[in-house]
């Protein structure tokens, strides 16, 4: 990676890129956004479980972006 990339991306962007959290689908859940950017292709699903009182219990995200190709 290039010194103008390191300075782009924070060491913290870079590890949640290596390690993924709550990726893949979630089965059960009530509430789910996706959105497509028309510009470059990067898709977004976004999938909650919501719990009776409100508050979000587990979620789920499906990606795929360019830098992921």
């Amino acid at each position: 990676m290039s010194s103008a990339t390191q300075g782009l991306y924070s060491d913290v962007i870079r590890d949640r890129w290596r390690r993924p959290r709550h990726r893949g689908e979630l089965p059960g859940a009530n509430a789910v956004a996706e959105d497509v950017n028309p510009l470059c292709g990067d898709r977004v699903r976004m999938m909650l479980a919501i719990a009776p009182e409100g508050r979000i219990s587990v979620l789920g995200q499906a990606l795929d972006g360019a830098a992921k190709r």
